[in-house]
C-alpha cells in the first residue's frame, strides 16, 4: 500500500490571546519645571517588533507618555517622554517564522508625584495576539492497492486576505481656533468610513478626529475638537472579489501658528492599506474506509481561519460626570480627554457588541482660580454590523472627549467613539492524515434492519457494516444520503 497526499493551502489559526505587560519607570520634567498639579496625561503604545519563538512571543515596544501640569504659581506646561518595553508570552503550539499579528492598547495608566522632582509611571498594556501559519496542510487523499477505498470529504469555504495596496499620504489642515497661542497636548486619530471600487483602484473616504489641548497667551487653557474630512483615491496592485481598508497615522504634528493668526496646523502621514478577500474551497478528508482491510484513520485536529472583512463606525454618546468628594466645585470646565477600554466583545447574528469603559480626565477651574483635574470611568456599549460567520476581529478603538458645559459639582461631556474592525471566521475541522492497519471488529451477518440515529449519513452506516455504500444505497433506493433518526436501513451484511 501506499498513501497519496493532498497539499492544502488554508489560513490555520494557530494561537489567539490577550496577555498584559506592566511598564514602570521615572518621568523628568523639563528642567527648572516642577508638577505642583498633575492636570492630565495620556499614553500611545505601539509593538515594534514581535517574534514567534518555539512556544513562545517575544515582543519589543515602546509606550509614549504625554504629561499636563500645573506650577505652584499657575503656569501650566507639558512634556513628552518615552520608554521602550520588552514582553515574552508563552503560545503553545506556536514555531519560529510564524505570522504574528499583536495589537497593543492601554488597560491604565497612573501618573503620580514623588518626593523628588520626577513623576512615577505605571501602565499596564494590553496586548491582542494572533499566530496563524501559511503552511501547506498535508491531508490523505488515497491508498494505492485498495480498489474497494471510499473516503468522505467536506467541502470547506476559504476567503484569503491579501494586501492589494500600501501607501502613505501626507495629510494636512489649517484650523481655526480663535486665541490659541500655544498646544499642550493632542490626541489625533483617522477612521476609515467606507472604501469602494473605482476607476481600477479604490475609494477611501473617512475623517481624522483632532483633540488638542491649547493654551492662550495669556495663559488661558482651550480646548479642540474638529473632524478632518479625507477622501483618497489609491492604485491597487491585484483583484479581489471585495475589499477594505485600514489606516494609521505617524508623524503626526499639530502646532499653534501664533495668536495673530489663530490657527492650529495639523499635518501628519497616513498609512493605507488595502486588503481584498480571494475566495474559494477545498476538499477536507473527514473519514475513510475499506470494505476489505482493516485500518483506523490517523486524524489531525486543524482549526482554520478565514477573512470575512473589516468596518468601521463611530458611536456618539453624552455623558455627565461628577466632581469627587474634597475637589472644590468646577467654575469652568476647559478640557476633557478619554481612553477607551475595550472589556468583552460578543457576536451574535450579524452584530458585534463592545463593552467597556471611558477612562475621562476633566481639567477644570475653580472659583478660586485654581486649576483641578479628576478621573471617572464612564461605561459603555456599541453595536455594529459583522458577517454573520464571524468569530473573532482584530479591533481597534478610540475615543475623543468633549466639554459640553460645566458647573457646581458636575460636567457634561460630549464622546465620540471610533471602531475599527477586521473580521474573521474560524472553522475546527479533524481531517485525516494517515492510516493505521489494524484487526478485524467481529461484525454481524446476514439480513439486519439498522435504526439511523440523526445526522448518520450512509457512509458513516456502510463504514460501520463494512459495507460498499452503493451497496447500502441499492438495498435502500428511497433513502437519502444523510439519514434522520429512526430511519431503518435494510442491510445484508
Amino acid at each position: 500500500m501506499e498513501l497519496l497526499w493532498n497539499e492544502l493551502g488554508a489560513q490555520r489559526l494557530i494561537y489567539r490571546g490577550t496577555d498584559q505587560a506592566e511598564v514602570e519607570g521615572m518621568l523628568q520634567p523639563p528642567e527648572g519645571k516642577r508638577a505642583a498639579e498633575i492636570l492630565d496625561y495620556k499614553a500611545e503604545v505601539s509593538v515594534e517588533t514581535c517574534r514567534a519563538d518555539e512556544g513562545r512571543l517575544n515582543l519589543d515596544g515602546g509606550i509614549t507618555v504625554t504629561v499636563v501640569a500645573a506650577e505652584e504659581s499657575g503656569g501650566v506646561f507639558s512634556f513628552t517622554s518615552a520608554s521602550a518595553f520588552s514582553h515574552t508570552i508563552t503560545a503553545e503550539n506556536v514555531d519560529a517564522g510564524m505570522f504574528v499579528d499583536a495589537i497593543p492598547s492601554i488597560a491604565s495608566l497612573t501618573v503620580r508625584n514623588t518626593s523628588d522632582e520626577r513623576l512615577s509611571l505605571s501602565a499596564i498594556i494590553n496586548i491582542d495576539c494572533t499566530v496563524t501559519s501559511s503552511s501547506p496542510i498535508r491531508v490523505l487523499s488515497g491508498v494505492s492497492g485498495i480498489a474497494d477505498l471510499e473516503m468522505k470529504s467536506s467541502e470547506l469555504k476559504t476567503a484569503r486576505r491579501v494586501e492589494l495596496s500600501n501607501e502613505t499620504i501626507r495629510l494636512s489642515e489649517e484650523i481655526a481656533s480663535e486665541g490659541a497661542d500655544k498646544v499642550l497636548q493632542y490626541a489625533a486619530r483617522i477612521s476609515v468610513r467606507d472604501t469602494a471600487f473605482e476607476n481600477g483602484g479604490a475609494s477611501i473616504s473617512g475623517a481624522v478626529t483632532l483633540n488638542a489641548l491649547c493654551m492662550s497667551a495669556e495663559g488661558e487653557l482651550m480646548q479642540l475638537t474638529r473632524s478632518i474630512p479625507f477622501r483618497e483615491n489609491i492604485e491597487l496592485n491585484g483583484s479581489a472579489d471585495e475589499i477594505y481598508a485600514t489606516a494609521e497615522l505617524s508623524r503626526v504634528s499639530v502646532r499653534a501658528l501664533g495668536t495673530e493668526f489663530s490657527l492650529i496646523a495639523f499635518d501628519a502621514d497616513a498609512e493605507f492599506r488595502v486588503y481584498g478577500m480571494r475566495r474559494g474551497s477545498l476538499s477536507m478528508p473527514l473519514d475513510a474506509f475499506s470494505p476489505s482491510i482493516n485500518f483506523n484513520c490517523i486524524r489531525e485536529n486543524l482549526h482554520l481561519t478565514n477573512s470575512v472583512g473589516g468596518s468601521g463606525m463611530q458611536h456618539s454618546l453624552r455623558e455627565n460626570i461628577s466632581v469627587p468628594e474634597g475637589l472644590p466645585d468646577i467654575f469652568t470646565a476647559h478640557y476633557a480627554s478619554a481612553a477607551s477600554v475595550v472589556t468583552s466583545v460578543a457576536f451574535n447574528n450579524g452584530e458585534m457588541t463592545v463593552e467597556g469603559l471611558l477612562i475621562t480626565r476633566l481639567i477644570y477651574r475653580s472659583s478660586g482660580g485654581r486649576l483641578y483635574s479628576f478621573t471617572e470611568d464612564v461605561p459603555f456599549s456599541i453595536g455594529m454590523a459583522a458577517p454573520r460567520e464571524s468569530s473573532y476581529a482584530k479591533l481597534r478603538t478610540g475615543c475623543t472627549a468633549n466639554v459640553t458645559g460645566g458647573g457646581g459639582r458636575t460636567a457634561q461631556i460630549a464622546y465620540s467613539i471610533d471602531a475599527t474592525a477586521e473580521f474573521f471566521g474560524e472553522t475546527k475541522v479533524s481531517a485525516v492524515v494517515g492510516i493505521a492497519e489494524c484487526e478485524a471488529e467481529p461484525t454481524l451477518s446476514g439480513i439486519v434492519i439498522y435504526n439511523a440515529a440523526a445526522g448518520e449519513t450512509v457512509f458513516d452506516v456502510a463504514k460501520r457494516f463494512r459495507l460498499p455504500s452503493a451497496r447500502v444505497s441499492e438495498l435502500n433506493p428511497n433513502i437519502g444520503e444523510t439519514l434522520a433518526d429512526g430511519d431503518k436501513v435494510l442491510l445484508m451484511v
